[in-house]
C-alpha cells in the first residue's frame, strides 16, 4: 500500500499570526515529487494567502513534467459558542477546536474565503494573541453539502478533545463525565456530518510514539469512528518537511524573547512521513487490516476534488454612469482621419463613451482654455490621437478595455480630494506621459509641454493593464478610507496585504534568540549574546537596499561576483548553528501587514474573489497578496501616502489661517502652487535652494547626496533639475576591463578608462554641458565613427549625450540594437530588477544587436556602457520631471513663505499633526525621540524654536513670521495628550493664569477635562503662560494654590506638620507619641480583669512609656507585665488631649495659615528642586531649546563630543581573539547624554548629544543594571565607542577600565 495523497499540511503562511511552520511551498512540491505524491493539501492555520501561489507552483511543475492533484484547505477554529461575541468574560474558558476545511470546487474555495473572512472579523486579541474562531452557525451559514470536506484535525479538535476527557474520565471512574463527553461527542457528529455530503466528514488520526495522546486517541477515534460509519484517514499535520529540519524549526518557533513554548515534544512527529514510514507506525499502532483501509481512505480523498483554476479576468469596480453622455464634439472634423476618435466616441460600450466625453471636457477645460496650449492645439490633438490608438488596439487585439480603470482612477482622485479633503500629489510614476491622465485630472503635468513619450506607460507592444499611482496626505488617511467604504460599500473595499520575511540580519536574530531560549531551558546560558548577534547583523552589507544573503557571506557567491566577508566567516566557525539555522529561516513568511498603497476595489462581495484577513493594528486587508490579488481580478489602485503632501497641505492651511491665501479646500489650495500657476523658472528660487545645496525638507533632495547634487550641477530649470534628479541614482563603478569581457576585440586604453573609470556620471554630465566637445573626444577614444556620433548626440540630445532615464535607455536599444518597443521595454525591466544572469542575457542580445545593425564592436561596448550605469537604479522621465517639480514646489515654497514651509516640515517630522477628524479623540502616544530630531533638523537652518505660547500655539507648531520663529505644538509637550491639547485651544482666550485655571482647573464640571499636574507642570515649565504670566514661579503657586485644599479643621492628625514647622509648644511635643501608644496600649486587653490594660514586659517601648506618662495608674508589676488601671489612665490621656485642643482652638488662624503656608512651600520646592532652568525646559519639551550642559559638557568633563568621534575601521585599536575567532577590538570614548527614552525591549536608550540624536545600544545585563538611570531627562556621561551615523554601543573594555580606574560603563551626573 503506498500513500499518495497528503491532505494536512502547514505552510510558511501559517506564520501569519504566529511562527508556526517552516515548510516552503516549493521545497513541499519538490518533496512530494521525490517521493511520488500524487495529491497534497495545503491547509494553513486560518489563512488562504498561499492558495495562488500553490496552483501557480504545481502548474509550473506539471510544464516540467510532474503532475500532482493540488488540495486547498485551511485549517479553522470552531467555537462552540457564539464566536461573534465581543464580550471580554465570554472568552474564560472558551476551547478553540481545530477543523480543517477542503475546497472540492471552485464554490467550496468560494466557501473557504467567506469563512475565513468572517474569522478574522470576528477575531480578537487574548492574552497578547489574536483568536479568529468561527462557530456552528458561521460553518452552516456558508457550507453548502457537496462543496467541502471536513477532517477533524489534530488533538486540539473537538473530537481530540472529548474523546482523552472521555478515556481519562473512565480510567478515574468518573462515568457521569464519560456520559457528559459522550453525550456531546453524539451531538457534535450529528450536526457536523449535517453540514457535508454524505462520505465528506473524515476523521483523522496522526502519527505519534507508543502510549502518548495522539497513539491512545488513535484508537479511539478508529472505534468511535466505526459507531457512526465515518472513514478515518492519516496525515502529518506537516510543520516541517524532515526529521533533519526538526531542530531548525524548534528555534524558529522559540525566536521571540523570552519565548517559553513547550515545543520540542509537541512537534516532534509533525513532519512529512514517507509512505513506508507511516506503514510502520499504522500497522504498529492500528494493525494490518485497519492500515490498508485508512491508507485507501486517505488516498481516495484525492478523487473527490475537481480540478480548477482561480484565475479571473479583471473585475473593473461599478462606475457612476449617467443617464444620458453628453457631447461637445470638439473633434468632429477629425473623426475620419482620426478613427480612434471615431471608435470611442460611436462605441457601443458605455464606458468607452464616457471616458471619450470626459476627454472632451478636458481638453476644453486644460488645453483650449489655456491660452498658451492652445496655440499648440494640433499637437495635443495628434497626441490625444496617439493615445486612444493604443488603448482601441488593446480592445480590438487583446480584448482588453481599459476605458473603466481610467475613469475609476478619475472618479477615485476626485473623491478623495473632494470628499476627504486631501492633497493629492502631480504624479507618480510614469502615468504623466500619457495624455489622456492629464485630460482626465489624473495627474496634473502636461506630458506634451515636458516632451515625455506616452509609450513608456502604454504601448501596442506592452499588453499591460495600465498602473496610475497616487500620492495623498499621510494625516488624511482615515478619512479617505471612510470616504471610500461609504462610497463603495465596505463589502467591495479591501486594501492589500503584504506578507513580511525573515531577512538575513532578521534570520541572525531570529535564529540567536531561539538558540538561546532553548540553551536557558537547559542549563540558564546564552548559546550567542545580545551584542555579538546585532554585531554579526551588522556586518552582512547591504547591496543596493538589498542585504547579501547568509549563504553569500560565508561562501561568497562567484555569479553574484561577492567574496566572503572573513569577519563572518570566523563568526561561523564559532556560532556554526546560529549560521546554520539562520540559512534554513530566511526568506519564511513571518508576518503579515498593509500594503503601502494597494487598494482593490470589486464590483461587488469581495469574498467572490478574495478573502479578508486583518493587520496586526486591525485593518482590513486582502487574504492574498498583491499579485495573487489580480491574479484572482483584482485592478490595485495604488493611494500612497507620502509625507511631503502632508508637509504642502500643511503649509497652505497654516498660510490660509493667516488669510495669506483665500482657499476654502484642499483643491483649492492645490491650485495656489499649480505648476500653470507658479514660475517653474525663478531665478530666486533655484539660486536661493538648489545652487547653494540648501534642499533640507525638499522632495527628492534632501539627502547628503541630493544637497551635493544640486551645489555641483546648480540646475537652472525643470530639466535640469530632473537631470540632477536622476543622476544621482546612477551607478558609476565601472570597470572597463571586466565589461570588456564580453565584447571580444575590444582592447580597453587609458582613454577609455579615463572617459568613464574615474568620474562620476553626474561630473561627466557637467563636463558635457559646460563644454559639449568633451563628449566628442569621449567618443573618439572609443573609435566612435562620425556619423555614429550624430546619432548618440541625437538619441541623447536633452541629456549631453548621457543616458540619465529609463527612456533613454529603452531609445537607445531601439536605436543602436534594433529593439522594438516591447524589446527595449523588456530590457528596461532586465536593468531595472539587476537578476544578473538576464542581464548577462540582454548584453549579448544587445551587442549582437548592435553588431547587426552595422554598429563596430567599439561603438557597441560604448553604447553598452551608456546602459551600463542604471544597473543601479533610474527613473523613468514622467516620474522624475513630476517628482522635481513637486520639489520644486516646496522650493518655491521655502523661498517666498519659510516660517510657514519650516513649521509645515516640522510638525510632519515630528509626527505632532492634528489627524483628521476620524482620529479626533483618540490620544496617541508622542514620540519625544522623532520630535527632538525634527527640531534639530530644522534648527540647523537657522529658524529659531521656542516653547509654546498659551493664546497662540496650535496643536502642531505654530509660525510666528512677525518674530521668524516657530513655536512648540501644545501637542508636543510632556504630559499633554491630543484631548487635553484641544481642550486648551477651544477654551481660548486666556486674560491671564487666574482665567486659565478657571477654564481648565478649577470650574470646568467634567471631571476629565480637568488638567492634572503632569499636563500643568508640562506647561509651565514649558513657559507657555509668558505671554500671560511671565514668572514661572508665581504660576507654579498660583496652581498649588488652586488645586491643593486648605486645612479646614484642625486636629491631632496635623501634629507632625505643625512640629516641623517648630510652631508646637514644648509641653505638647510628645502629643504625637501619646497618641501611638494609647492605640498600642488599648490592645492590651486583660481578660482576668476588664478594668485594667496586661502589658508583657517583652513591649519594652511600651513599658518604659507606661512608666513616663502613666506611672501613676500601674496597679500591678509582677515581674512577668503590668497591670495598668484603664479609667486613670484614660482621664489622664484626655486630660491631655483637651489641654492640646484647646491651645488648637485658640491659636487656629495662625496654625491654619502656617500649615498652608508650609504645604505649598514644600510641594514648591518638590517641583522645582535642584533643577536648572534647562532641566526644566526638558522635563516639559523632551528637548533642550537654549543653553544647557551639553554645550560645554565636553569642556567641563575633558572628555569627547559624538561627532568628534569616528568609526568603523578608523576607530579599530587592535584585534583580538576568542575560541580562534578574530574580532576587532574599538577606541573607547567618554561622551555626554541627555536621555530622551528607553526602548526595554531592545535593551537601546534613545539619547540627545550636542549635534543630533543618538540610539544608544549595550548588553541587556548592562541596561538592566543601569535601568533606573534611563529616565527622560537625566544627564550621563557614557563610555563605548560609535557604531555609525547616529549609533553608540556602550562598552568598556576590561583593559580600559585598569587604565582609566574605572568600572561604571554609565556614569549618571
Amino acid at each position: 500500500m503506498f500513500l499518495d495523497t497528503y491532505v494536512h499540511v502547514h505552510t510558511e503562511y501559517s506564520n501569519l499570526r504566529i511562527k508556526d511552520s517552516t515548510v516552503k511551498i516549493k521545497d513541499l512540491l519538490k518533496l512530494c515529487k521525490e517521493q511520488g505524491v500524487k495529491s497534497c493539501s495545503i491547509t494553513d492555520h486560518e489563512a488562504l494567502t498561499g492558495h495562488v501561489e500553490f496552483l501557480n507552483e504545481v502548474n509550473k511543475m506539471k510544464k516540467d513534467g510532474y503532475e500532482i492533484k493540488p488540495i486547498l484547505g485551511n485549517e479553522i477554529y470552531v467555537t462552540e459558542d457564539d464566536a461573534h461575541s465581543k464580550n471580554e468574560g465570554h472568552f474564560s474558558g472558551r476551547e478553540y477546536n481545530h477543523l480543517i476545511l477542503l475546497a472540492k470546487n471552485l464554490n467550496g474555495y468560494k466557501q473557504l474565503c467567506q469563512l475565513s473572512s468572517q474569522a478574522w472579523e470576528n477575531g480578537f486579541f487574548s492574552n497578547k494573541y489574536f483568536r479568529v474562531p468561527v462557530d456552528y452557525n458561521d460553518l452552516k451559514k456558508y457550507i453548502k453539502k457537496g462543496d467541502v470536506i471536513i477532517s477533524s484535525a489534530c488533538l486540539g479538535s473537538f473530537l481530540g478533545h472529548r474523546l482523552l476527557t472521555m478515556y481519562y474520565a473512565k480510567q478515574e471512574g468518573n462515568n457521569e463525565l464519560v456520559k457528559e463527553q459522550a453525550k456531546l461527542l453524539d451531538e457534535w457528529i450529528v450536526k457536523y456530518k449535517d453540514l457535508v455530503a454524505e462520505g465528506d466528514l473524515y476523521f483523522e488520526i496522526q502519527p505519534n510514539e507508543p502510549n502518548t495522546d495522539q497513539w491512545i486517541a488513535n484508537k479511539l477515534i478508529v472505534k468511535f469512528a466505526e459507531k457512526y460509519n465515518i472513514p478515518v484517514i492519516v496525515t502529518c499535520d506537516v510543520h516541517y518537511l524532515r526529521p533533519e529540519n526538526r531542530e531548525a524549526h524548534e528555534v524558529f518557533l522559540r525566536s521571540k524573547d523570552d519565548d517559553n513554548r513547550e515545543v520540542a515534544s509537541f512537534y516532534k512527529y509533525t513532519y512529512f512521513f514517507t509512505s513506508e514510514e507511516l506503514e510502520n507506525f499504522l500497522k504498529l499502532n492500528l494493525g494490518e487490516e485497519k492500515y490498508k483501509e485508512v491508507i485507501n481512505n486517505t488516498n481516495s480523498v484525492k478523487d473527490k476534488i475537481e480540478i480548477y483554476s482561480l484565475d479571473l479576468p479583471t473585475q473593473m469596480p461599478n462606475i457612476s454612469v449617467p443617464d444620458k453622455i453628453e457631447f461637445k464634439d470638439i473633434f468632429k472634423d477629425y473623426y475620419e482621419s482620426h478613427p480612434a476618435f471615431k471608435f470611442f466616441r460611436y462605441s457601443d460600450d458605455v464606458y468607452n463613451r464616457l471616458l471619450f466625453s470626459r476627454l472632451e471636457d478636458g481638453f476644453i477645460g486644460r488645453i483650449l482654455n489655456h491660452s498658451e496650449k492652445s496655440k499648440k492645439k494640433e499637437q495635443y490633438i495628434e497626441e490625444l490621437h496617439t493615445n486612444l490608438d493604443v488603448l482601441q488596439f488593446m480592445q480590438t487585439e487583446h480584448n482588453k478595455n481599459f476605458s473603466s480603470y481610467f475613469l475609476v482612477v478619475k472618479e477615485l482622485n476626485d473623491l478623495i480630494i473632494d470628499k476627504a479633503d486631501s492633497f493629492m500629489g502631480l504624479s507618480r510614476g510614469s502615468a504623466c506621459s500619457f495624455l489622456v491622465n492629464y485630460l482626465l485630472g489624473i495627474v496634473e503635468v502636461d506630458p506634451v509641454k515636458w516632451g515625455l513619450p506616452y509609450w513608456r506607460f502604454m504601448n501596442k507592444s506592452r499588453v499591460d493593464a495600465p498602473d496610475c499611482d497616487s500620492d495623498f496626505s499621510p494625516f488624511k488617511k482615515s478619512a479617505i478610507m471612510k470616504t471610500m467604504y461609504e462610497y463603495y460599500g465596505e463589502d467591495k473595499v479591501l486594501p492589500i496585504s503584504t506578507v513580511g520575511t525573515e531577512g538575513s540580519k532578521s534570520a541572525i536574530g531570529s535564529s540567536g534568540r531561539g538558540l538561546n531560549n532553548i540553551q536557558k531551558d537547559i542549563d540558564g546560558t546564552e548559546y550567542v549574546d545580545l551584542e555579538t548577534m546585532q554585531k554579526i547583523a551588522d556586518l552582512i552589507p547591504v547591496d543596493r537596499g538589498e542585504a547579501w544573503a547568509i549563504s553569500d557571506c560565508i561562501f561568497g557567491n562567484e555569479e553574484k561576483n561577492r567574496d566572503p566577508i572573513r569577519l563572518l566567516q570566523n563568526y561561523y566557525k564559532t556560532y556554526p548553528k546560529l549560521f546554520d539555522y539562520a540559512i534554513q529561516m530566511e526568506g519564511l513568511v513571518n508576518k503579515r501587514s498593509q500594503h503601502a498603497s494597494g487598494v482593490i476595489i470589486y464590483p461587488d462581495d469581495y469574498n467572490n474573489y478574495n478573502s479578508m484577513m486583518k493587520t496586526p493594528s486591525q485593518e482590513r486587508v486582502t487574504g492574498l497578496t498583491m499579485s495573487d490579488s489580480e491574479q484572482r481580478g483584482g485592478i490595485k489602485i495604488d493611494i500612497l501616502y507620502t509625507e511631503y503632501q502632508g508637509v504642502l497641505q500643511l503649509c497652505l492651511e497654516l498660510m490660509r489661517d493667516d488669510g495669506i491665501i483665500q482657499a476654502k479646500n484642499a483643491r483649492e489650495m492645490m491650485k495656489f502652487i499649480h505648476p500653470d500657476n507658479i514660475d517653474l523658472d525663478d531665478k530666486k528660487v533655484y539660486e536661493t535652494i538648489f545652487h547653494t545645496g540648501n534642499t533640507d525638507n525638499i522632495f527628492q533632495f534632501d539627502t547628503d547626496i541630493g544637497k551635493g547634487i544640486c551645489a555641483k550641477l546648480k540646475p537652472n530649470n525643470i530639466v535640469e533639475l530632473a537631470t540632477a534628479n536622476s543622476l544621482m541614482r546612477l551607478k558609476s563603478d565601472f570597470n572597463l576591463s571586466f565589461i570588456s569581457r564580453d565584447f571580444e576585440g575590444v582592447e580597453v586604453t587609458d582613454e577609455m578608462k579615463k572617459a568613464f573609470e574615474h568620474e562620476q556620471l553626474a561630473d561627466k554630465y557637467l563636463r558635457y554641458k559646460n563644454n559639449i566637445n568633451e563628449v566628442y573626444h569621449d567618443m573618439e577614444a572609443f573609435y566612435i565613427r562620425p556619423e555614429t556620433q550624430k546619432r548618440i548626440m541625437k538619441t541623447l540630445e536633452k541629456t549631453y549625450g548621457v543616458c540619465v532615464s529609463q527612456e533613454d535607455l529603452m531609445r537607445t536599444t531601439m536605436e543602436f540594437a534594433g529593439f522594438d518597443l516591447g524589446g527595449a521595454n523588456k530590457a528596461r525591466k532586465i536593468v531595472a530588477k539587476k537578476k544578473l544572469n538576464d542581464v548577462a542575457k540582454l548584453l549579448v542580445e544587445f551587442r549582437e544587436g548592435c553588431l547587426n545593425q552595422g554598429l563596430t564592436i567599439y561603438e557597441a561596448f560604448y553604447c553598452w556602457l551608456l546602459l551600463y550605469g542604471q544597473l543601479a537604479y533610474s527613473f523613468n522621465d514622467a516620474h522624475t520631471y513630476s517628482y522635481s517639480i513637486q520639489g520644486y514646489q516646496g522650493a518655491w515654497l521655502k523661498t517666498y513663505y519659510p516660517i510657514y514651509w519650516a513649521t509645515a516640515c516640522l510638525s510632519v517630522d515630528a509626527q505632532a499633526i492634528e489627524k483628521d477628524e476620524e482620529d479626533n479623540g483618540k490620544n496617541k502616544t508622542t514620540d519625544y525621540a522623532q520630535i527632538a530630531k525634527a527640531i534639530f533638523k530644522i534648527r540647523n537652518t537657522g529658524i529659531k524654536v521656542e516653547p509654546p505660547l498659551i493664546n497662540t500655539s496650535r496643536f502642531d507648531f505654530t509660525p510666528d513670521v512677525k518674530n521668524n520663529l516657530i513655536l512648540y505644538g501644545l501637542k508636543a509637550l510632556n504630559g499633554v495628550s491630543d484631548s487635553i491639547a484641544q481642550q486648551i485651544i477651544q477654551n481660548r482666550p486666556y486674560k491671564d493664569f487666574d482665567d486659565f485655571l478657571v477654564k481648565n482647573v478649577t470650574s470646568t464640571s467634567d471631571e476629565d477635562g480637568k488638567l492634572g499636574s503632569k499636563a500643568m507642570l508640562s506647561l509651565i515649565f514649558s513657559n507657555s503662560f509668558r505671554d500671560i504670566e511671565p514668572k514661572r514661579s508665581e504660576c507654579i503657586k498660583k496652581y498649588i494654590n488652586t488645586c491643593f485644599n486648605d486645612v479646614e479643621k484642625l486636629t491631632t492628625r496635623y501634629l507632625a506638620d505643625i512640629k516641623k514647622i517648630k510652631f508646637l509648644p514644648l509641653e505638647f511635643d510628645n502629643m504625637e507619641e501619646l497618641n501611638k501608644k494609647m492605640t498600642i496600649l488599648k490592645k492590651y486587653q486583660n481578660p482576668e480583669n476588664k478594668k485594667t490594660w496586661k502589658v508583657p514586659r517583652e513591649d519594652v517601648d511600651l513599658i518604659q512609656h507606661i512608666y513616663d506618662f502613666y506611672e501613676d495608674c500601674i496597679v500591678e508589676d509582677n515581674g512577668d507585665c503590668i497591670l495598668i488601671e484603664k479609667k486613670t489612665a484614660n482621664q489622664k490621656f484626655k486630660e491631655a488631649k483637651e489641654k492640646l485642643d484647646t491651645w488648637l482652638q485658640e491659636n487656629e488662624s495662625l496654625i491654619k495659615e502656617k500649615l498652608n503656608s508650609s504645604r505649598m512651600a514644600k510641594q514648591y520646592k518638590e517641583w522645582t528642586k535642584e533643577k536648572s532652568p534647562a532641566d526644566i525646559e526638558f522635563q516639559s519639551l523632551g528637548m533642550y531649546l537654549s543653553n544647557n550642559w551639553l554645550d560645554t559638557a565636553s569642556e567641563d568633563y575633558g572628555i569627547m563630543n559624538f561627532n568628534d568621534l569616528v568609526y568603523g575601521e578608523e576607530n579599530i585599536k587592535s584585534w583580538g581573539k576568542y575560541k580562534g575567532m578574530e574580532y576587532p577590538i574599538f577606541n573607547i570614548s567618554q561622551i555626554p547624554v541627555t536621555v530622551i527614552e528607553k526602548n526595554t525591549k531592545h535593551k537601546t536608550i534613545t539619547c540627545l548629544t550636542k549635534d543630533k540624536i543618538i540610539t544608544c545600544r549595550m548588553k541587556s545585563e548592562i541596561f538592566d543594571f543601569y535601568s533606573q538611570n534611563f529616565t527622560r531627562g537625566t544627564k550621563l556621561i557614557i563610555w563605548g565607542y560609535r557604531t555609525n551615523d547616529d549609533t553608540f554601543t556602550i562598552k568598556l573594555y576590561g583593559s580600559v577600565k585598569k587604565e582609566v580606574g574605572d568600572t561604571h560603563t554609565i556614569i549618571p551626573i
